[in-house]
């Protein structure tokens, strides 16, 4: 029982905030206030650590490349799950298009019917 929240646990996830976090990292810009904060927490204490061991400055060309990779993997994950869920909505739409369709067709066959049973 236990595995099973954690597996739907680790399905959902906050995409957005996940791409405004690492887009800050990067230095693009953000509307999400929380995420600014969060990754701007984050950069300061790399940047203390990054001091008090000596290093100049904590902007490694690889980190940033691994984070630019990891922001372009979730944002086409979230594209991957906005397509999904277009393809979704364009069945059930079908769908009931089709019996709206076929619901029509029944209503005119039946006046036809009626108007015949009359003229006969």
């Amino acid at each position: 029982m236990g595995l099973s929240k954690q597996k739907k646990s680790s399905i959902k996830e906050n995409l957005n905030w996940k791409i405004n976090y690492l887009a800050v990292q990067v230095g693009e810009g953000t509307h999400l206030a929380s995420a600014k904060k969060a990754a701007n927490v984050k950069i300061q204490h790399q940047q203390q650590w990054a001091a008090s061991q000596g290093h100049p400055s904590y902007t490694d060309e690889r980190k940033q490349t691994a984070l630019k990779s990891r922001l372009e993997e979730i944002r086409a994950k979230k594209l991957q799950l906005k397509w999904f869920q277009a393809q979704k909505e364009i069945r059930s739409s079908l769908k009931k298009g089709k019996t709206l369709e076929t619901q029509r067709q029944i209503k005119k066959l039946r006046l036809l019917r009626t108007s015949l049973e009359k003229t006969v």
